[in-house]
């Protein structure tokens, strides 16, 4: 049954209640504009849940200083958006900038992450951060592990609870005067090319909505919506797990990259990243890798308990940038799409709310487009090809877990690591060290050189000659190999 006052047309629709389409939301309300916030409720795959918490600016944009610049905006607006989320509602997001801290455990990611920061700071005009031996990160962290070699410190990072966030901006949507319909699976977005010009969006139950100006942020729900207003989100699901242990005594004053402490005492411990598709679910293998490394991190957690565990999806894009983009044939409707949900909460808040909602121009830092390509840059989209190797079913195989830069992946044992890679959907393994231009296994025999990657920290490894192994650490190797000699290649 469709309700009368479910079909009055509003002036802006946004789909997706999570925290980038509440963000919009509020970000619209607090300008008087009539909103309508379309959530699918507890049954969404909401990335919240899995958010590790960080306002983080440290190390963000590497390969796109837009982006760092605009994470650093976002640390800047924070604590306005967190003052007037407590003066509006009575919640806040337990927002602390104390400043953050990279923990590193190789001299060769230390030596990588100085070149990194001291990039972004020159290029970006201004990301503050200093690099640190393990006495000098014992002095703001003690009880540090052994095994911890150097790290580095951004004054500008800090870290807020996602859950509290989510629930402020909800209540300040309510607040000011928008509305919120939960359980809403939201499965048709329509365009009228009328004289109305507005748009329709339509449920699996049969209720729609009209609105004059239309927001997707359904996260991995963009995917399906964005190309009925003539918009294009290529997103793909990456699985967090978090563990959380009981409340201990403070002894954590920093958020770092590898754990942080609440405001209530308990330790948030994250997160990993694995390709699995839809699978939420928490795994032995996840949590094992994520206590192993906490204790590495602090060895007195090891004494902690274990309270709860869970795991979520984020919403990725393959270049790992956010998506604003306006559709050309569709006015009015937009796309919205970013796993930095807490970190740009403030932005999105403050910046892109007022732009949807026809109050504001396009912000310069925001012209991240996907109708082909990422943010800045327009690129074409990618060409749809057969895929130029094919397996031979051999029978069951049992899988064997690796690391692709940091995300964990199930692949089949007795391949070689460059052919688990195709067959988990990798689609470049290595960047020229000429133009830059992304690289993937052609010969798959040894003669080409164009899978070279990192593996095992040993670069210009032929990934077509190595078999894959339970625990492997494979990273790309993005332009010339970084030799590092060591302590006795040096002395000799």
């Amino acid at each position: 049954m469709v309700l009368p006052d479910e079909v009055e047309r509003t002036k802006l629709i946004v789909v997706g209640g999570g925290l980038v389409g509440a963000a919009i939301a509020y970000g619209a309300t607090r300008r008087d504009v009539p909103v309508l916030l379309l959530d699918q409720g507890d049954v969404a795959f909401r990335a919240s849940r899995g958010n590790f918490g960080l306002v983080w600016v440290h190390s963000k944009g590497g390969n796109q200083i837009r982006y760092a610049q605009w994470s650093r905006e976002a640390s800047q607006l924070w604590p306005g958006l967190e003052r007037e989320l407590i003066d509006t509602t009575g919640q806040g997001a337990d927002l602390h900038q104390p400043g953050g801290f990279w923990i590193g455990f190789s001299e060769k990611d230390v030596l990588a992450r100085e070149q990194l920061l001291t990039r972004i700071d020159r290029e970006a005009g201004g990301v503050p951060f200093e690099m640190m031996e393990p006495s000098d990160l014992r002095q703001y962290l003690p009880g540090l592990g052994p095994d911890v070699v150097g790290g580095s410190f951004c004054p500008i990072d800090g870290h807020a609870n996602p859950l509290k966030l989510l629930s402020a901006l909800h209540a300040g949507i309510l607040k000011r005067g928008g509305r919120i319909i939960s359980s809403v699976d939201v499965t048709d977005v329509a365009f009228n090319d009328d004289d109305r010009a507005d748009f329709t969006v339509t449920a699996t139950d049969g209720r729609y909505w009209h609105g004059e100006r239309l927001v997707l942020a359904a996260g991995l729900g963009n995917a399906d919506l964005a190309p009925k207003v003539g918009l294009y989100a290529p997103v793909f699901p990456e699985k967090g797990q978090v563990l959380i242990t009981e409340r201990l005594k403070p002894f954590l004053n920093y958020p770092t990259n590898k754990l942080r402490q609440t405001s209530e005492g308990s330790v948030q411990i994250g997160s990993t990243s694995e390709d699995v598709g839809l699978d939420d679910r928490t795994t032995t293998v996840g949590m094992e890798w994520l206590a192993r490394r906490a204790v590495a991190t602090f060895p007195f957690l090891s004494d902690a308990t274990l309270v709860r565990a869970w795991g979520a999806l984020r919403v990725l894009t393959s270049d790992g940038f956010p998506i604003y983009d306006a559709s050309a044939t569709c006015p009015g409707a937009f796309v919205v799409t970013s796993h930095s949900g807490v970190t740009l909460a403030s932005v999105h808040a403050l910046t892109i709310g007022p732009w949807v909602a026809g109050l504001t121009e396009r912000p310069k830092a925001s012209t991240y487009s996907a109708a082909a390509g990422s943010f800045p840059v327009k690129l074409a989209r990618p060409m749809r090809t057969d895929p130029l190797f094919k397996t031979i079913d051999t029978g069951p195989v049992p899988p064997v877990t690796i690391s692709l830069d940091g995300v964990l992946l199930r692949v089949p044992a007795g391949i070689s690591v460059a052919a688990a890679l195709l067959l988990a959907g990798v689609e470049h393994t290595r960047r020229s060290p000429v133009s830059s231009s992304p690289r993937a296994p052609y010969c798959m025999m040894g003669v080409c050189f164009e899978c070279l990657m990192e593996i095992d920290g040993q670069p210009s490894t032929q990934a077509c000659l190595v078999t894959v192994r339970e625990g492997m650490d494979v990273r790309r190797q993005n332009g010339a190999a970084l030799l590092v000699a060591s302590a006795e290649e040096l002395s000799a």
